[in-house]
């Protein structure tokens, strides 16, 4: 997501998820890269995580798609985190910073 890849996001999700028989791929997809392309570049006082978070649960019903508690769990604890960026530091660029690190490991995958 903060490389704004949602087309890579979207095979996350369906790496992680149980989703019946005949679900359309490629539709979920391209809806995982709207949702994706909505938030990209956002500034920590703009992004909602929570709302974020609603959109890929209600996009991941409409696809009859059953998340794994192991990519829900994390998603939980950001959402800690969120507040308390919000209160302390609300014009961060959490994606700005995080791109160092998401170059780093995009370069040393397996």
């Amino acid at each position: 997501m903060g490389t704004g890849n949602g087309r890579r996001c979207a095979e996350i999700v369906l790496s992680t998820a149980r989703y019946p028989a005949g679900m359309d791929a490629a539709a979920f997809t391209a809806e995982m890269v709207a949702l994706v392309d909505s938030v990209t570049g956002a500034r920590a006082a703009d992004f909602d995580l929570l709302r974020f978070a609603a959109g890929l649960f209600e996009l991941q019903r409409r696809h009859g798609l059953h998340a794994d508690p192991l990519f829900i769990f994390p998603l939980l604890g950001i959402l800690v985190f969120e507040g308390a960026i919000n209160d302390h530091h609300p014009e961060l660029d959490f994606q700005e910073l995080a791109m160092p690190y998401l170059i780093q490991a995009l370069f040393t995958r397996r």
